[in-house]
């Protein structure tokens, strides 16, 4: 299995995807300052990770990572960030 990560901020909190696919299946984790908050183990089709930006004396925003899996292997996906209800592309180095 190939290995890729995409890290980015959303309300200056570090956010990553780590994602390890091969031509079959791939294997996703969501990251939070450090913290795993949700992984999953996919097959072809849209896949959600599910997390939350800390609020500190706000409530927690939940945010959703939708990931798009194709055939073929690392580079055969693609990935997108939901935050407050608005869906954008995910790339590297993204900021929200």
């Amino acid at each position: 299995m190939d290995g890729r990560q995409l890290q980015g901020k959303v309300d200056g909190h570090e956010v990553d995807v780590q994602a390890r696919s091969g031509p079959i299946s791939g294997r996703f984790a969501l990251l939070v300052d450090g913290e795993v908050q949700d992984m999953t183990r996919a097959i072809h089709g849209d896949h959600w990770l599910e997390g939350e930006i800390p609020g500190g004396d706000k409530p927690d925003r939940p945010f959703w990572v939708r990931i798009n899996l194709r055939a073929g292997g690392l580079g055969g996906e693609t990935y997108f960030i939901e935050v407050d209800g608005e869906e954008k592309p995910l790339g590297e180095g993204y900021i929200i």
